[in-house]
């Protein structure tokens, strides 16, 4: 499975060494953020986004693989994502990803293959590929602690999450029991609002334990961080480096806190 950080290498290295790297940073991204395949994602247009409900419909062309539309709702990350696509998309095209060679007709890219060869020669990558979005969405959804039904009414799966279940299914149990060891008995326990600064945490000092609760990010992970619901440790290494970041791609202000992954 692709992770959050070889993703991210092959998007910088399309935007570096390629000509559409944008565009293609942003297809897979979008893939990554809400599961939609490969010729789905390139169907989108911008009135398939549903700003005022939080929602992504995918499909709504009937071009989706069993022909049928779906609604993604927005997580944190692919809600941010689109927000920044729509700063930056074509004012003279109604499409997601139009294509660079439509002229004066308006048309949407047919694929990105080309650059994702590229991307990956340049990153110095194995045969990571478009689908690999799709299964990295999936994966997070499962060890985020998703039901399989509602993972599979967001990716398209017409069997109440059967499938999920056998092909996932065992990254939900190693998870739980990756987080079992995280459990801690002594370390003060500190409410989101009284560790309202800096100074509030380091007083508390390194392996201090916060209880975010509904207000954390759920699932959000870089590299070796993550930012995660319930009880996090902080790591005070780091602070001033990774704070801005995680409350910038949370988007949840001052209770989003730099926090280990044990």
């Amino acid at each position: 499975m692709a992770t959050l950080a070889e993703i991210e290498k092959l998007c910088e290295a399309a935007i570096a060494h390629t000509k559409n790297g944008v565009e293609f940073a942003d297809y897979v991204r979008l893939m990554a953020f809400c599961g939609s395949r490969m010729t789905e994602t390139l169907g989108l247009k911008w009135s398939d986004v549903d700003w005022a409900n939080r929602q992504l419909t995918i499909g709504a062309d009937g071009q989706s693989k069993n022909h049928k539309s779906r609604v993604v709702d927005f997580n944190p990350m692919l809600e941010r994502h689109l927000k920044e696509m729509w700063q930056r998309r074509a004012p003279d095209s109604q499409w997601m990803f139009p294509s660079p060679l439509r002229g004066e007709q308006d048309r949407a890219a047919k694929n990105l293959r080309v650059t994702l060869v590229l991307a990956r020669k340049e990153a110095g990558m194995g045969r990571i590929g478009f689908h690999d979005c799709r299964h990295f969405f999936i994966s997070m959804c499962v060890m985020s602690g998703i039901d399989y039904m509602t993972i599979a009414r967001w990716v398209g799966h017409q069997d109440g999450g059967v499938l999920i279940g056998r092909v996932y299914g065992h990254l939900s149990n190693e998870h739980a029991q990756r987080q079992a060891q995280r459990v801690v008995f002594g370390p003060s326990v500190l409410e989101a609002k009284e560790a309202g600064s800096n100074k509030a945490l380091r007083k508390q000092g390194k392996g201090t334990r916060l209880n975010l609760g509904d207000s954390a990010c759920n699932g959000f992970e870089t590299n070796q961080s993550a930012c995660c619901k319930g009880s996090v440790t902080v790591r005070l290494g780091s602070w001033k480096s990774s704070e801005k970041r995680l409350r910038d791609s949370c988007g949840q202000g001052d209770a989003v806190w730099w926090c280990s992954r044990g």
